[in-house]
């Protein structure tokens, strides 16, 4: 189930879509999510609804609770925020409209859309001619995430996965790196070869590591 959709169109509205923890305007990219979860027990009413960007969504939910590191956002800390902001919208046109707009995409997003542009260099594996002039993978956002902190307040599991990953195409820019001085003949084909084996390597672990983030970003009700 969702969260009713005549209060969940007027909640959106009161809070004109922005974020009710950054206060960024989100546009269509905004969840609504729950405060109390449903796995608490958290029921589909408005009231336990509480409207937030994508990446203080997956803030919320991505905390990993095994090695506390910061503050965890927890359902009566959500509850302020939600009524505090409401309340500023209700009375604050001016302050609003002096808010400047944010037009960055927050590190687990970010990481997402990486994940789907190196999704597409894995998939291409089997083209002789695409391997012999193979785009590297993107490492920008990982990299973000490791030095903006955000890997370490990951999950285990998602942390592992993610892991994983980069570190398989990390191999695999290297083996990309040694097509280029091997030019032609025996050496060229030993290094295609190897090339499309590193890429092959990657495939299931991006395609896990992009299925848990997605977990973590997905809605529990619209």
């Amino acid at each position: 189930m969702a969260f009713p959709d005549a209060e969940a169109r007027a909640l959106l509205a009161a809070c004109h879509r922005r974020c009710c923890i950054c206060h960024r305007f989100c546009g269509f990219k905004m969840e609504l999510d729950h405060m109390v979860p449903r796995y608490e027990g958290g029921p589909d009413s408005i009231d336990n609804a509480i409207p937030v960007c994508f990446e203080c969504h997956a803030e919320i939910h991505a905390y990993n609770d095994s090695h506390p590191r910061g503050r965890k956002y927890r359902p009566e800390e959500l509850r302020l925020h939600k009524e505090q902001w409401l309340e500023v919208c209700r009375q604050g046109g001016v302050f609003l409209a002096s808010i400047p707009p944010r037009t960055d995409v927050g590190p687990i997003q970010a990481l997402v859309d990486e994940l789907e542009f190196n999704q597409a260099i894995a998939a291409r594996a089997e083209e002789v001619a695409h391997l012999q002039t193979s785009a590297h993978f993107a490492l920008t956002q990982f990299e973000r995430c490791i030095s903006e902190g955000v890997l370490s307040l990951l999950q285990p599991d998602l942390k592992e996965h993610l892991i994983n990953a980069y570190a398989a195409m990390k191999r695999a820019n290297n083996q990309i790196d040694i097509i280029g001085p091997a030019r032609s003949g025996d050496a060229q084909a030993h290094a295609v070869n190897r090339t499309r084996d590193r890429l092959k390597e990657t495939q299931p672990l991006i395609r896990d590591a992009l299925a848990q983030l997605r977990q973590v970003l997905a809605p529990e009700g619209d």
